[in-house]
């Protein structure tokens, strides 16, 4: 783990088949079953949800590439989970991350 030089957070690297790749924060286990859980923080306007534009589709391939390489990296069994400051964007990155086939957990988390 490291801090981040701007957000000043612990910000979580893992190493995967495709090198370093970052993770802003590990999490032990949780459920029952337990599964570790990955969390990556997104502070995104509605604009993801209603097609904004040029800026929002390379945002969209950015975070399935990302979602991705997190998949490949973290263990096996574990579970990336996405906290997305707009309930808009966090429900078109469901339904993205679904069309993708991607098991990667959504939630809608207010920017405090």
């Amino acid at each position: 783990m490291r801090w981040d030089a701007e957000a000043l957070i612990p910000e979580f690297a893992q190493v995967g088949a495709q090198g370093v790749v970052k993770l802003d924060r590990h999490v032990d286990a949780r459920g029952i079953p337990p599964r570790e859980v990955f969390l990556e923080a997104k502070d995104w306007s509605a604009g993801i949800a209603y097609g904004g534009g040029p800026r929002w589709s390379q945002r969209i391939d950015d975070a399935i590439d990302q979602s991705e390489r997190q998949l490949a990296a973290i263990p096996e069994g574990a579970l990336p989970e996405w906290h997305i400051s707009n309930p808009h964007a966090a429900a078109a990155m469901r339904r993205i991350f679904a069309r993708e086939g991607l098991d990667v957990v959504e939630v809608y988390t207010p920017a405090r």
